[in-house]
């Protein structure tokens, strides 16, 4: 479980690639199939959670559950709110939080990267948008982005103390690219897993160099 911008494709890209290669931002770029359609972003949680509990046994069953894992990228933390173990043989959950007095960075490198959508809060009600300076626009995503993580990060917090402790992995975003704290990471998805995985050093560091400018103060 992630929010989009903080990193959940490229850890991803690392749990299912024996040699996993991140060289695009854009999540979208990676062209990385999701194992079931409708369950990856926020706006999917909400049809979710408004189904009946045979409805979602419905829905999960199309796992091919010959596959000895399965990855799923679940861009909102809101997510949380499903109780999976009700749903999957085995689950373990790694959650991607971020501080708070970094959201406002993750939210500059998504408008940065994605650009500003016409359907953002703001923007309907912008009726000359050709007549706004481009930053002001930037600088108003910005701080909706900002208000969406924090909405998100309150939820999540008001589900974890129900999410099992064994199998639950919480870890700020920018610790991926901490050796000893993705290792410590894999090690224990890899011990739950029964596999190993390999840390893909070079690729980090190129991905580091790529993002630090959003989290240098």
């Amino acid at each position: 479980m992630y929010e989009p911008g903080t990193f959940g494709t490229m850890l991803s890209s690392i749990l299912t690639q024996d040699n996993p290669k991140f060289t695009s931002d854009h999540a979208h770029d990676t062209k990385t199939p999701n194992a079931i359609e409708g369950f990856h972003k926020d706006i999917e949680y909400e049809s979710l959670s408004n189904k009946t509990d045979n409805e979602l046994h419905d829905f999960f069953s199309q796992i091919n559950q010959n596959d000895p894992y399965t990855v799923h990228r679940l861009s909102s933390l809101r997510f949380s709110g499903i109780d999976f173990d009700r749903y999957f043989k085995s689950v373990y959950r790694i959650v991607l939080k971020p501080k708070k007095q970094d959201l406002s960075s993750y939210a500059k490198r998504i408008v940065a990267i994605d650009g500003v959508s016409d359907e953002s809060f703001f923007m309907k009600h912008i009726k000359d948008k050709e007549s706004v300076p481009k930053w002001f626009i930037e600088q108003l995503a910005c701080k909706e982005m900002t208000k969406y993580f924090e909405k998100h990060i309150e939820v999540f917090d008001s589900k974890a103390k129900f999410l099992p402790t064994t199998h639950t992995y919480v870890i700020d975003p920018l610790d991926l690219f901490d050796e000893t704290k993705l290792s410590n990471l894999l090690d224990s998805v890899g011990k739950f897993l029964g596999k190993k995985f390999k840390l893909p050093l070079g690729e980090l560091k190129k991905s580091y160099e790529r993002n630090r400018k959003y989290f240098t103060k």
